[in-house]
């Protein structure tokens, strides 16, 4: 399952969130997706008990020919295995650790993931839906699962979730780090301060490592390509000058 430091993870509900998974298991990063063959997706609670944390029930999988669950394979450090097994309640038998063999685009992938114990069906809540469906559009799940997603009926849960209230201040968080996210090629961005990314700009061209671009983006900015003029700026920096001292619009790749 990787190596003696790292393991390969299958997650299929909330998980599929980044932000949530990295609430407790800051290491995970995205290794791919990938689909269980086999099995389907369902929603319950270990012994009926419902789940404080969701006002619901939550996803597991179980056995089913010809269905297969979508979801995504994340690399994790071993450090996060304890974490890992504490929010699924391993300990008290909610559910198991097992491995799977997980069939991505080019190869199969032994993974581990989480079974629920001694299921009852039970509908999920609204927002433990929401958290689930965000993953699957945040990871690109194919079209036709994330409609298969969005069509659960749900137990119209209304009242407050202290989860969902931490899991919302990490999605604000993550939008404030993607102002500064990364330019692909031209390896620039220009956010909300013009006069120091002026400075840096200057700096860049003593090392004469100027960009091609300047782009000034907001979060959440929901683009996979801009084009804009390099002097869109310009009039906002302290000299009132063409940073790049090229006047032309270039294409620019985003990342987000």
């Amino acid at each position: 399952m990787e190596n003696s430091h790292t393991f390969l993870y299958f997650a299929y509900g909330s998980n599929l969130l980044k932000e949530r998974l990295q609430l407790k298991n800051p290491s995970a990063m995205i290794h791919c997706v990938g689909s269980l063959k086999d099995y389907k997706l369902v929603f319950g609670n270990h012994k009926g008990l419902a789940s404080d944390r969701w006002h619901g029930g939550v996803a597991t999988v179980e056995h089913s020919p010809c269905d297969e669950v979508w979801g995504v394979v994340w690399r994790m450090n071993m450090s996060d295995l304890e974490s890992l097994d504490s929010q699924e309640n391993v300990r008290l038998g909610a559910y198991s650790p097992v491995e799977v063999s997980v069939k991505t685009q080019d190869q199969e992938l032994y993974c581990r993931t989480y079974i629920m114990n001694s299921c009852v069906y039970a509908p999920p809540s609204p927002q433990y839906l929401k958290v689930i469906v965000m993953g699957a559009e945040q990871n690109g799940l194919p079209k036709d699962y994330q409609d298969k997603l969005r069509a659960i009926k749900t137990n119209k849960y209304e009242g407050p979730l202290p989860m969902m209230t931490e899991l919302e201040r990490a999605l604000r968080r993550a939008k404030e780090r993607a102002s500064h996210c990364r330019v692909a090629r031209w390896g620039y961005l220009v956010f909300q301060d013009p006069a120091k990314s002026w400075q840096n700009v200057r700096q860049l061209k003593k090392r004469k490592r100027a960009p091609d671009t300047l782009l000034e983006a907001n979060a959440g900015t929901d683009v996979a390509q801009l084009t804009i003029n390099t002097c869109t700026l310009a009039s906002r920096m302290p000299s009132r000058q063409d940073p790049c001292n090229c006047g032309r619009s270039q294409p620019v790749a985003v990342s987000l």
